[in-house]
């Protein structure tokens, strides 16, 4: 396999690895018995631009893994699923009638602020823009 791809820093190292072998024609197993001890939140303490690195690899993985026909409608969806998570939360609370989930909500609708920003992190501003738009 060559190795880690150094364009995936933290975040979807392994599924890049999986998918290079699949194409190799290896069928990657996980088990349930392995164990990783990850001092929670250590690497990275703010939870928004965690999940915007996340992001950034999960569109990079979509990039090299996808079909092209099919990545544009994996970047869109990927695109959206910060939106649709602060929605959620926000209607939520409206429903309660309370404003239990006002920090999540916040931190999603950051998230979704910042998706320029993380749709290319990996490629160009111009792939993310067509991505949204």
């Amino acid at each position: 396999l060559g190795g880690f791809d150094p364009a995936f820093f933290m975040y979807g190292e392994e599924a890049d690895l999986c998918a290079r072998a699949r194409k190799l024609g290896a069928r990657p197993l996980f088990t349930p018995y392995a164990e990783i001890v990850h001092h929670g939140g250590a690497s990275e303490p703010v939870r928004a631009l965690k999940m915007q690195k996340l992001l950034a690899a999960k569109a990079l993985l979509v990039r090299r893994h996808w079909h092209p026909a099919t990545q544009p409608l994996g970047l869109a969806l990927l695109a959206l699923w910060p939106l649709s998570r602060a929605l959620a939360l926000r209607l939520a609370d409206a429903l309660r009638g309370r404003c239990e989930h006002d920090a999540a909500s916040a931190c999603w609708r950051e998230i979704w602020r910042g998706r320029r920003n993380w749709l290319a992190a990996y490629g160009t501003a111009a792939e993310a823009a067509a991505t949204i738009r």
